[in-house]
């Protein structure tokens, strides 16, 4: 799935179509075929099948609201991708050349693909390894400028009522695709890192609650979000990397505090088990402390586990 979506060079989002609704097929019909132990010819046509259900558009990214279709990209990309893998196991075929040929997922998904990428250090460099884990329920752009305001407030004690003007300096990707200053509803507002970074002022961004009242049910987030100034960043970025950021903020009583952040760097002293756990517990708060506790020893030790569908028999 990684190497597709790289293999794009990330410009299917530039069209207007959802990354992940294309991408995610692939790996849902390889990890499917895999499972349903499908020689190589069954899982070449899984992967041609899989191309007709490729699905996701950007809409909700411009029209500020709609974005709970969102989550629908994702999942119909696992659904597709098991439909192709039984429908291979039964005969059904696609183009085996889905993926590099004439009007397959790079010609028609992408600008400038480069069909090399999809095997270049196959089996020696995993990408799987740079996957990012988002501590905050926002999109993946907004996790850097989250942190970087939460820093900068703890270091120089303002609040959100001290605040003139912030500046954030971010990629192309941001200033296209995320830039929503007035988002009408929860998904859009996830997607928009102005109002995540307005928001992590006033609430706590790492609690999955702090989206979910809606956009417009507080007018001071909104309003703080509209002072937000977004500008191109001017070091380059790696392929892939949209995360770097430089936030300023302009206070009232004349002062500015800057931060230059790379990626998902980590400030506030915990290693990353400790995160990954602690926005564990706070996604499962309704289960009793002890049965969450026992699933998260449970969750930790699972390379150890026998049969998976002993995790959740608390």
């Amino acid at each position: 799935m990684l190497r597709t979506g790289l293999a794009a060079k990330q410009t299917s989002e530039l069209m207007g179509f959802h990354a992940p609704g294309q991408t995610g097929v692939f790996g849902s019909a390889i990890a499917a075929s895999r499972i349903m132990k499908h020689d190589a010819h069954q899982t070449t046509m899984a992967i041609g099948i899989g191309g007709s259900l490729c699905s996701g558009l950007l809409a909700f990214a411009k029209a500020g609201n709609g974005g709970m279709v969102k989550r629908l990209h994702m999942g119909r990309a696992a659904e597709g991708g098991v439909t192709a893998a039984y429908l291979a196991a039964r005969g059904f075929e696609g183009p085996d050349v889905l993926l590099e040929g004439k009007f397959g997922y790079l010609d028609v998904y992408a600008r400038d693909g480069d069909p090399q990428l999809l095997t270049d250090g196959l089996g020696s460099r995993w990408e799987s390894l740079n996957i990012w884990f988002k501590m905050f329920p926002c999109h993946v752009t907004a996790q850097a400028p989250v942190r970087a305001i939460r820093q900068l407030q703890r270091e120089h004690r303002f609040g959100p009522q001290d605040i003139s003007k912030i500046v954030i300096e971010t990629s192309e990707k941001v200033l296209s695709h995320h830039a929503d200053r007035a988002p009408r509803d929860v998904g859009t507002a996830q997607y928009s890192v102005p109002f995540s970074v307005a928001l992590a002022l006033f609430r706590d961004p790492a609690d999955p609650r702090a989206f979910l009242d809606g956009p417009n049910q507080d007018p001071a987030i909104l309003n703080l979000c509209k002072r937000i100034e977004l500008r191109r960043y001017v070091e380059p970025m790696a392929v892939g990397h949209n995360a770097s950021c430089r936030l300023e903020v302009f206070l009232a009583d004349g002062r500015s505090v800057a931060i230059t952040k790379t990626d998902f760097d980590n400030d506030d002293g915990e290693s990353l088990e400790q995160r990954v756990e602690r926005k564990f517990r706070n996604l499962s708060s309704g289960l009793p402390e002890d049965k969450r506790e026992m699933l998260l020893m449970r969750l930790k030790a699972i390379e150890q586990q026998d049969n998976v569908t002993r995790l959740l028999d608390l």
